[in-house]
C-alpha cells in the first residue's frame, strides 16, 4: 500500500474493495485482518449490495437481556460519565452490547442522531454479523481485541456512512461478556476513537474487579515508576487468584488457564503470607521474581480514585432516570424518585424515610448508580457499637489509642470521597456524633481521631431512617440543625400494605430476587396481594425464594407454593393487621369447609389444632418432605418426626404425600 493511499481517508478501502469484490482477490494489507475474516463470512450469506435493515428484539426479550447483565450495564454507565465531556464534544454514540452483539445499553439519547443511526441506537438492536455484516462491535467480540472500521471496510455498502470503533469486555475470571462500541456519522478517519473505546472497556474491567471480595488487589508493572498500571490481579483470603485484568492474564495466566488452578504461589516466586506484610509496610511498588523468571513491580491498589466533579451536565441522563427506578409497586414512585436524582445532582442530600425492609437500600443504591462515578460507601449507624462508630467514620492516626492499627486508618467519610455516603438508620447515631458529623458536612473536611489535620472531601449524602426524625427532635435525641441539614430532599416509601401496584413488584422479585424465570401464577399474585406484609419488602422476597423451592425453573408459582412459603396459621392470625386483610389472608390459608359439613371438620380454633393444621399443611405442600416441611414450620425435623409419630392424621398425612 502506497503512503498516498494510507494518508487518504478511504481510499485503501476502495481498493480492497476492487480487490475482494470485484477481481476475488485478497486484499492483504489493505485492511484490517479481522475486517477480511468479516467479509469472508459475509460473502457466504448475502451479496454486498443487500438492503440492510436494523432488527429489534421485542420488549421482554430486551429486559430478560438487560436483567441479565445488570451490572455490566451499570459499569458501563458509571464508566462513560467519566468520559462524557470527550464523548460529547466528539460526536460519538456509545453503545453497550453483550456477547452475542445486541446493544443492552447506550450513553445518549437516540433522538439526537437520525436516519440508520438513529435505528442502531436502539435498545435490543442484533449488531450481529449476520444482521448489519461487518462492523466493529461484531469484529472486535469475533477476534476478542479493538476493532474500527471505517466506511467502506463495512461489508454492505450501505452502512459505508459509519465509523465505528469498539473494544471486548471481559469479567475476572476471563470470560467476554460484551463490547463497548463508539458510533458516528463519518466524517474522517479519527485514530484516536479505538485508544478511547478500549480505555472505556478496560475502566468496566477495573470495576468488576473491584466488586471481588479480595483480601489483596496488586497492581504489577515492568518498571518502578508504574508504567503499564492496568495489570491488576486480586487474591481472596488463601491467596487464590480471584481475578484479573486482560494485561494481567497476558503476564501471569498467558495459556488462558481456570482461575482454579492459580494462586499467589503458582505465579510469584514467595509466600502469600509474607508478601502481604510486606506490602502493608511499604509505600512504594517492589520487586517479586514471577515462578517464568522474569522480575515485575508490584504494589498494593490503594487510595481513593481520581476525584470527579460531582455536577456533570446529565440532563439527558435524569430525563430518563425513572425509567431506571427500581420498581417499588407505586407508581408515583417513579417521578419521586427522579426528583431525588435531581437533588443529588445539585449537591443537596437525600433522606430516605420508611418502615424496616420497605427498600430504603435498594433506593439507595439505585440513586448512587445513576450518577457519574465513585464508591457507594454504606454505614448502618445502628450496627456499630458506640465506641467504634467515631473511628469507623473519621478514621484515626497511628497511637490514637490501644488496639488501633498500625500506622492509623482511613474513616468511611474518606473512603467515599468522590462518590455516594450512605448512612442508614440515622436516627440511631449518637449526639456526640451528630455535632462532628454536621462540621463534616458543613466543611466538606474530616480530620482523623488523633490528628488536628483535616482533609478535603466531596460526596453525595444518602441517608435513611425507619424513625420518625420530628419526634426525635421534639424529644432532644436528634439534633435539628443536623436534621435540616441531611433532608434537602425526603423521600418517604411507602410500606406494602399502602401500595397499589404490587402485582408489578412480586413479579420484579420473583424473577430479580429469587431467581425464579417461571413468574407467579395469576391466583398466586391475589394471595399474596391480600397478606398484610408486616416485614415489607425484605419479608416478601424470603416468602418467594422459599415458594420457589417448590416449583421447576419455568413453572409458575401458584397459590399452594404460597401458602407453604407463607408464615404458618398461628403467625398469620396474630399479626395486629387491618381486619380485611387479615380476614382474606386467613380464608386462603384455611382449609375449604362447607357450613353444612360437621364441626369436627371446621378450621381448627384451638392452638394445639392450628400447629397440627399447619404441619398438615407443610407435609403435603412439600411431598412428604420432613426437613423441607421442619423448614417452614421453624422447628426442628426431630421435633416434628415426634408430633407425626404421635398423630394418626399427620401419618395419613405423611403417607398420602409421599404416595
Amino acid at each position: 500500500m502506497s503512503r498516498f493511499a494510507a494518508a487518504v481517508p478511504g481510499l485503501h478501502a476502495h481498493r480492497a474493495r476492487e480487490l475482494f469484490f470485484g477481481q476475488g482477490e485478497t486484499p492483504e494489507g489493505l485492511v484490517d485482518a479481522a475486517i477480511l475474516d468479516s467479509w469472508r463470512r459475509c460473502a457466504d450469506q448475502r451479496p454486498a449490495s443487500a438492503r440492510v435493515g436494523f432488527n429489534i428484539h421485542d420488549r421482554s426479550r430486551v429486559e430478560e437481556l438487560r436483567g441479565r447483565n445488570t451490572l455490566l450495564i451499570r459499569d458501563f454507565e458509571a464508566t462513560l460519565g467519566l468520559f462524557a465531556r470527550v464523548l460529547h464534544e466528539s460526536g460519538f454514540h456509545p453503545v453497550l452490547t453483550d456477547a452475542e452483539a445486541v446493544t443492552i445499553a447506550r450513553f445518549t439519547d437516540p433522538r439526537e442522531a437520525s436516519g440508520a443511526l438513529y435505528d442502531a441506537l436502539q435498545l435490543g438492536c442484533d449488531m450481529s454479523e449476520q444482521a448489519i455484516g461487518t462492523a466493529a462491535m461484531n469484529c472486535a467480540l469475533a477476534c476478542q481485541r479493538p476493532v474500527q472500521v471505517f466506511g467502506h471496510e463495512h461489508y454492505f455498502e450501505a452502512n459505508a456512512a459509519f465509523y465505528c470503533a469498539a473494544a471486548p469486555i471481559f469479567d475476572p475470571a476471563g470470560q467476554l461478556v460484551g463490547a463497548v462500541n463508539l458510533t458516528k456519522h463519518r466524517e474522517g478517519r479519527e485514530f484516536g476513537a479505538i485508544s478511547l473505546a478500549e480505555s472505556c472497556a478496560s475502566a468496566i474491567e477495573h470495576r468488576q474487579l473491584e466488586r471481588l471480595r479480595a483480601r489483596l488487589t496488586l497492581r504489577m508493572s515492568w518498571s518502578a515508576n508504574g508504567e503499564s498500571r492496568n495489570a491488576t490481579v486480586a487474591f481472596g483470603a488463601d491467596g487464590e487468584v480471584l481475578g484479573m485484568t486482560r494485561e494481567a492474564r497476558r503476564i501471569l495466566n498467558p495459556l488462558g488457564l481456570p482461575l482454579a488452578m492459580l494462586s499467589f504461589e503458582s505465579v510469584f516466586d514467595g509466600q502469600y503470607g509474607q508478601w502481604l506484610e510486606l506490602l502493608a509496610q511499604s509505600g512504594r511498588p517492589l520487586p517479586i521474581r514471577l515462578n517464568s523468571g522474569l522480575f515485575v513491580f508490584i504494589e498494593t491498589r490503594s487510595g481513593p480514585p481520581a476525584r470527579q466533579p460531582l455536577s456533570m451536565p446529565r440532563a439527558t441522563a435524569i430525563a430518563n432516570a425513572g425509567q431506571d427506578a427500581p420498581e417499588m409497586g407505586d407508581p408515583e414512585f417513579a417521578g419521586r424518585f427522579r426528583i431525588a436524582l435531581k437533588a443529588l445532582d445539585k449537591g443537596l442530600p437525600v433522606l430516605l424515610r420508611g418502615e424496616t425492609g420497605s427498600g430504603k437500600e435498594v433506593v439507595a443504591h439505585a440513586l448512587h448508580r445513576q450518577q457519574p462515578a465513585g464508591p457507594f460507601v454504606a454505614i448502618n449507624c445502628a450496627a456499630l457499637p458506640e465506641a467504634l462508630i467515631e473511628s469507623e467514620l473519621f478514621g484515626y492516626t497511628d497511637g490514637a489509642f490501644t488496639g488501633g492499627r498500625k500506622g492509623g486508618a482511613s474513616g468511611r467519610i474518606e473512603e467515599a470521597d468522590g462518590g455516594t455516603l450512605f448512612l442508614d438508620e440515622i436516627g440511631d447515631m449518637p449526639l456526640a456524633l451528630q455535632a462532628r458529623l454536621l462540621r463534616v458536612l458543613d466543611s466538606r473536611e474530616v480530620a482523623r481521631l488523633g490528628s488536628g489535620k483535616p482533609r478535603p472531601v466531596e460526596f453525595r449524602l444518602l441517608c435513611a431512617t425507619h424513625q420518625d426524625l420530628d419526634t426525635l427532635v421534639a424529644q432532644g435525641r436528634f439534633r435539628a440543625d443536623l436534621y435540616y441539614r441531611i433532608a434537602g430532599y425526603t423521600l418517604a416509601l411507602a410500606p406494602l400494605r399502602e401500595r397499589s401496584c404490587l402485582a408489578d413488584l412480586f413479579a420484579t422479585l420473583v424473577r430479580d430476587g429469587a431467581g425464579h424465570p417461571g413468574g407467579l401464577a395469576p391466583e398466586a399474585t391475589a394471595l399474596l396481594a391480600a397478606y398484610p406484609w408486616p416485614g415489607n419488602a425484605r419479608e416478601a422476597l424470603s416468602v418467594l425464594k422459599r415458594a420457589a423451592l417448590l416449583c421447576e425453573a419455568d413453572e409458575a408459582i401458584g397459590a399452594d407454593h404460597v401458602r407453604f412459603a407463607l408464615p404458618p396459621a398461628t403467625l398469620v392470625a396474630s399479626q395486629p393487621v387491618a381486619a380485611t386483610a387479615s380476614a382474606t389472608a386467613a380464608a386462603a390459608m384455611a382449609p375449604t369447609a362447607c357450613s353444612a359439613q360437621p364441626a369436627a371438620n371446621a378450621p381448627p380454633t384451638s392452638l394445639s389444632a392450628l400447629e397440627e393444621q399447619a404441619m398438615a399443611d407443610a407435609l403435603r405442600l412439600t411431598g412428604g418432605n420432613l426437613s423441607l416441611a421442619a423448614d417452614h414450620l421453624g422447628v426442628s425435623r426431630s421435633t416434628l418426626q415426634r408430633r407425626v409419630r404421635a398423630s394418626a392424621r399427620l401419618k395419613q398425612q405423611l403417607a398420602e404425600s409421599r404416595g
